[in-house]
């Protein structure tokens, strides 16, 4: 039977991730499909999430975007340790109740996200280097909040967070730090899944994968994977306004810029270009737009930079290894063959697929 995934969100119609979704597929030899689910608000998107979770509905997960992340984590029955601390999620996977629920029950919904782990991957992969350097991210959001995360486990000198309103995002900054310690993290172990445990019938999904018990108990104590109290790793961060960039990218070896900013040709730049230097690692996640003025700069201060298509590929890996394990399934996914088909596509060369409504249309979006 032909497992269905897809992505939702507004806009998506410009999306890569089925084309890469597909490549994977079809490599792995897996009867799955996915398509595009656009949903014209938080209700619809609610709506969906409703729908497909029913077990007849034949959906093992989705990809969730902008704006519905925070949506996703809302109506998540198991949410990871990094969907607890950010209150944000991008993937999720829908797991049978068990013999003792009624067949037409909905499904678990677990929640994850994978948008900090892909960007520390693509990062490494591009050469950089954590140990005593200094971290930029441009932007407060969702994403943004997903890579310090990550970066907060690593050995960086400081993480400084540039952001319009900097004082309403320090203070969601410092809740956030809150609950990550307050959470025990076992490293990568949480990526790992079962979806069943020894008893027929009974749910289990490790507490390493999602900060809860059976019972659905928040599992709570010291930060086992850093050892490092709330305030220590706010001491790793600072959020400014962008108006100090001049002090702060001299020394900055890492830069990411996690907002809109180069979806636009006439976007304003978010600091001068002569900001930027060779020692950098730039990576922009706009992608599908050109070289972004970012990217130009970056490119002239010789510093080495990227935009947001590898990152797109890292996080569709993710999920595709995060889904197989939940069937107890251990796999890699693809990861040259799915940039190659997203190249392709950028070209015109590739397959552009349908969208959800023309799929199944008793489950498109509103």
């Amino acid at each position: 039977m032909t497992l269905h995934l897809g992505l939702i969100g507004n806009p998506i119609s410009h999306s890569l991730s089925p084309t890469i979704q597909m490549a994977a597929y079809r490599e792995l030899g897996l009867d799955w499909d996915y398509k595009l689910f656009p949903c014209v608000d938080a209700k619809a998107a609610r709506t969906f999430v409703f729908d497909v979770r029913k077990p007849e509905s034949g959906f093992l997960g989705l990809n969730v975007t902008t704006p519905y992340k925070a949506v996703a984590a809302e109506l998540a029955d198991l949410a990871s340790p990094r969907v607890q601390t950010i209150a944000s999620a991008n993937v999720l996977a829908f797991l049978p109740r068990g013999c003792e629920a009624e067949a037409s029950a909905s499904q678990y919904l677990c929640a994850e996200t994978t948008d900090g782990r892909a960007a520390v991957k693509v990062l490494e992969a591009a050469g950089a280097v954590w140990q005593d350097t200094r971290v930029v991210i441009c932007g407060s959001g969702n994403v943004a909040s997903s890579i310090l995360i990550e970066l907060v486990k690593l050995p960086v000198a400081e993480i400084i967070m540039f952001s319009r309103d900097p004082e309403g995002a320090s203070a969601s900054i410092q809740e956030q730090l809150s609950r990550f310690n307050a959470i025990e993290w076992r490293g990568e172990a949480e990526w790992e899944a079962e979806a069943r445990g020894p008893e027929a019938g009974a749910l289990h999904v490790r507490a390493a994968v999602t900060g809860m018990q059976d019972t659905g108990e928040v599992v709570t104590g010291p930060t086992a994977a850093t050892g490092l109290q709330t305030e220590k790793l706010l001491a790793k961060v600072r959020v400014l306004a962008y108006t100090e960039a001049e002090l702060i990218l001299p020394d900055a070896k890492v830069l990411i810029n996690a907002t809109s900013s180069g979806m636009r040709p006439d976007d304003p730049p978010l600091f001068k270009p002569q900001l930027l230097h060779r020692d950098l690692n730039v990576l922009d996640l706009v992608y599908g737009h050109g070289q972004t003025q970012l990217l130009l700069a970056a490119h002239a201060a010789g510093a080495e930079a990227q935009d947001g298509l590898p990152l797109l590929i890292e996080q569709a890996a993710l999920s595709i290894e995060y889904w197989a394990s939940l069937l107890k399934m251990s796999l890699k996914a693809p990861r040259a063959t799915m940039e190659a088909a997203a190249r392709k596509r950028q070209k015109g060369d590739g397959n552009p697929w349908t969208t959800g409504a023309q799929f199944h249309t008793s489950t498109s979006c509103g």
